[in-house]
C-alpha cells in the first residue's frame, strides 16, 4: 500500500513540475503601446486603452507588461509618426527591452464625420509576425465605442475569438450568416444609400467587391476594399455604407453565434 501510495505521490509530483499547462497555461506577457491616433479625442482614446488593458487583465491566456521605468525608456525610444502610426521593427524593440511576449498596438483614424476605425494588430515578438490584426468600426456613438472595444478586445485576448470556416463543417452544425431579407435585400440597401454620393465617377457601372466579417454580434468589422472598381473614391464611400448597415443574423455553429468572414460583389450602375 506504501508503495502504490509514493508511487502516485511521484507521478503527480512530476506533473506538477514537468507539465504548468495541466493545471493552467502559463500566461504570456503582452506589452501595450499607448492609443495613437492625432484626430481621436482625448475621451476616446482614454476609454479604449482602458478597455483593452481590462481585457488583458481579464483574459487566462495573457498579463499586463508593467507600466514601470523600463517601460517609460522603451516607449520614449519610439519615433512616433505624425499620425501616430510607428514601423513594426520598432514594435518589436519596444517588446524585447520588456521582455515581453506580445506587443499591442492600436491606432484610432477618423473616417468621417460620424465614423471613426480602430485599428489593431499584436506582433509575436519572437517571431517577428503579426499574431492578430484586424479593423473595428466605431458605430452610434459612446455606445458603439463601447462595443467595438469589446469586440477588439475578445479578437485579441479571447481563445475563442476566431473566424470560423463554414464550408469545412457539415451542413448539420452550421448556419450561414443572414441580411434580414436576404442578399438582394442587401445590395438594395448599399445602392440605395451610395445614390446622390457625390464621386469621380459621372456615369457607367461600378464593379466592386468588398470582404468583412460578419462578427457575432451580427455588426460588420475588418471590411476591406478587395476591388475598388477603379474608383478608390467611391469604394471609401461604400466602407462607410457597410459600417452603419442594419444587423445581420450571425453565423452560428453547434447553435452558437460565430465570427464568419465574408466576400461580396456590388455592383452601381450610374446614371
Amino acid at each position: 500500500m506504501k508503495k502504490q501510495f509514493y508511487s502516485m505521490f511521484l507521478v503527480c509530483a512530476v506533473i506538477l513540475l514537468s507539465g504548468k499547462c495541466v493545471f493552467g497555461q502559463e500566461k504570456r506577457t503582452v506589452a501595450i503601446i499607448p492609443i495613437q491616433g492625432k484626430s481621436a479625442s482625448k475621451e476616446i482614446k482614454e476609454r479604449i486603452a482602458n478597455g483593452v488593458e481590462e481585457g488583458v487583465l481579464r483574459s487566462d491566456r495573457f498579463e499586463l507588461s508593467a507600466h514601470d521605468e523600463a517601460f517609460t525608456k522603451a516607449l520614449s525610444a519610439i519615433k512616433f509618426q505624425k499620425s501616430g502610426a510607428v514601423a513594426d521593427d520598432q514594435l518589436i524593440q519596444f517588446g524585447r527591452a520588456l521582455n515581453a511576449n506580445f506587443v499591442c498596438y492600436t491606432l484610432v483614424e477618423k473616417f468621417s464625420e460620424r465614423l471613426y476605425f480602430i485599428n489593431y494588430r499584436m506582433i509575436n515578438v519572437s517571431s517577428g509576425k503579426i499574431a492578430r490584426g484586424g479593423s473595428e468600426p466605431v458605430r452610434y456613438g459612446m455606445d458603439g465605442l463601447l462595443r467595438s472595444i469589446d469586440n477588439v478586445v475578445e479578437k485579441l485576448f479571447q481563445s475563442n475569438s476566431g473566424v470560423a470556416k463554414l464550408k469545412d463543417l457539415p451542413d448539420s452544425v452550421k448556419v450561414e450568416p443572414e441580411y434580414p431579407g436576404g442578399l438582394q435585400r442587401f445590395r438594395e440597401y448599399v445602392v440605395s444609400n451610395f445614390e446622390g454620393q457625390r464621386t469621380n465617377v459621372k456615369s457607367g457601372q461600378l464593379r466592386m467587391e468588398f470582404q468583412f466579417i460578419i462578427g457575432k454580434d451580427g455588426f460588420l468589422s475588418d471590411i476591406k476594399v478587395k476591388n475598388d472598381g477603379g474608383s478608390p473614391e467611391a469604394a471609401q464611400k461604400v466602407v462607410e455604407i457597410l459600417c452603419f448597415c442594419p444587423r445581420w443574423k450571425p453565423a452560428t455553429v453547434h447553435g452558437k453565434p460565430v465570427n464568419i468572414m465574408f466576400n461580396m460583389p456590388i455592383i452601381i450602375n450610374l446614371l
